[in-house]
């Protein structure tokens, strides 16, 4: 399993873009006020999507930045640490491999670790990262972190969530039986889950068996 939390920041990027160019497209969705002026609701017939006006992301993208150029006094968790939350079980799922890493490009720094878990031929990726300085930007830049989306299909769904109480996005497939699940835990650290052969509640489940929390206080 090979990810990267720079790989994060540029789904978050492309799916704002994919986002904003199927609602341009689709003339049956209907894009209204809401209650709360910094928001924009986006209905169709089978989904709400409720997401921040496109010029306060930019703003807060570009605050985001200048905080980054200026250096950060954050120190990345040590890789160890997060492996150290990887259980060599979770429920009925039993860790098969177990590796971390601390990569760096061009000055921007992420520390993750990462394992696969198996349970008959039920498989779990399970990772967890410390974005350090670049964080911020997940928040300001990963749609599913700043919408209320729920897409329900006869195959699957994706729709947002929350986890031990940390904004989620989760998204599954019946036909294939496979899903992914993002946390964003404490505005600092992502939390990816992709489970293959699984049920439609086992992400959630299996989510909520790992210490968030434990996680969130490392940046203590």
């Amino acid at each position: 399993m090979k990810r990267f939390a720079f790989v994060l920041l540029l789904l978050g990027i492309f799916s704002l873009a994919s986002c904003n160019k199927e609602t341009s497209r689709s003339e049956e969705k209907k894009v209204s006020k809401s209650d709360d002026k910094d928001l924009i609701v986006i209905e169709s017939d089978d989904q709400t999507i409720r997401i921040r006006k496109p010029e306060d992301l930019a703003n807060e993208m570009e605050r985001r930045m200048k905080d980054i150029e200026k250096g950060s006094p954050e120190e990345l968790v040590d890789f160890q640490k997060l492996k150290d939350l990887l259980p060599s079980r979770l429920g009925w799922f039993v860790r098969k491999e177990h590796k971390g890493q601390r990569a760096g490009v061009a000055g921007f720094g992420a520390s993750s670790a990462e394992a696969k878990y198996v349970s008959g031929q039920q498989t779990m990726e399970v990772s967890m990262a410390d974005l350090g300085p670049m964080a911020g930007l997940v928040g300001a830049i990963a749609v599913w972190a700043n919408v209320e989306m729920d897409n329900t299909t006869e195959t699957g769904f994706e729709r947002t969530t929350t986890v031990q109480g940390y904004k989620a996005m989760e998204t599954y497939d019946r036909a294939s039986k496979t899903g992914e699940l993002n946390i964003l835990v404490g505005d600092r650290f992502m939390v990816h889950l992709q489970g293959e052969n699984i049920k439609e509640r086992t992400l959630k489940e299996t989510a909520g068996k790992l210490a968030l929390k434990k996680l969130e206080n490392l940046a203590d």
